[in-house]
């Protein structure tokens, strides 16, 4: 079953959300984080996909950790949390918050070695591989840094370098914050290429049919972002919507 990850992204403790991972292109929310957290909880959410914008432009160790403390403590929902985890220390520290899953992005391209020890150390069902790409003549590239560089290495040279039965986060940034739909045709390249990874789809998620459409190629789970948060659908729609395409869909064999 499609599992859905409703986004907050936060800029000094404010609710923001990024156009194409633009800074200078960002939108603010009046609720704060815990309310919003808050609501997703009541609205049936599982799980919460917690990013410190932040951190991910610094690398610093404490921009927002008390803001991710404080949504962890509402209760009640699992959260995946990133930016600027390029340290053990940031990843102790996010894990110490009560995080279940760390998000680690640029560290897997620049430090594919430390990632794969952590990989190790905490199992792959705690670190989620966020692989953000821009399109280059046809071929996705890595962003890192923010989405502010754009690395020489492909996603397809990156994805051969790790275990392929963990969880993957994939941003098409040319999607992100557009509410155009999300790029199907690379989530299926992903999953003919590397079938037992756990694909997460990010950037572009805008109507009940996306996902209907991401259920339906059995993704594992997509992240909600401006969609919800400028009343496209509401989560219940969203969940009721997922449960229903799950059960029409023939059993796997």
């Amino acid at each position: 079953m499609l599992t859905l990850y409703p986004a907050i992204d936060l800029i000094d403790g404010r609710c923001v959300r990024l156009t194409q991972g633009d800074f200078a292109r960002q939108s603010s929310y009046q609720n704060t984080p815990e309310e919003l957290a808050a609501n997703y909880r009541r609205a049936g959410s599982e799980w919460l996909h917690v990013i410190d914008l932040d951190s991910a432009g610094s690398g610093g160790l404490k921009p927002q950790l008390e803001t991710i403390q404080s949504i962890v403590k509402i209760g009640g929902l699992k959260v995946q949390c990133g930016g600027g985890i390029r340290s053990r220390e940031r990843l102790q520290q996010i894990f110490a918050a009560g995080v279940e899953r760390a998000i680690v992005g640029s560290l897997c391209i620049k430090q594919p070695e430390l990632v794969r020890e952590w990989f190790d150390e905490f199992g792959p069902e705690r670190i989620v591989l966020a692989l953000d790409i821009h399109h280059r003549d046809g071929t996705p590239y890595m962003a890192i840094h923010g989405w502010q560089e754009l690395s020489d290495k492909t996603l397809w040279q990156l994805l051969e370098e790790f275990p392929d039965t963990g969880q993957l986060l994939c941003t098409d940034i040319a999607k992100d914050g557009t509410l155009q739909g999300p790029n199907f045709s690379l989530y299926q390249n992903i999953q003919q290429r590397f079938p037992l990874l756990h694909i997460q789809a990010s950037g572009g998620i805008a109507t009940l049919s996306d996902l209907e459409c991401l259920a339906q190629n059995r993704i594992s789970g997509a992240v909600l972002g401006k969609s919800l948060l400028e009343g496209r659908f509401t989560l219940q729609e969203a969940l009721h919507t997922v449960r229903q395409k799950t059960e029409d869909l023939p059993k796997e064999k």
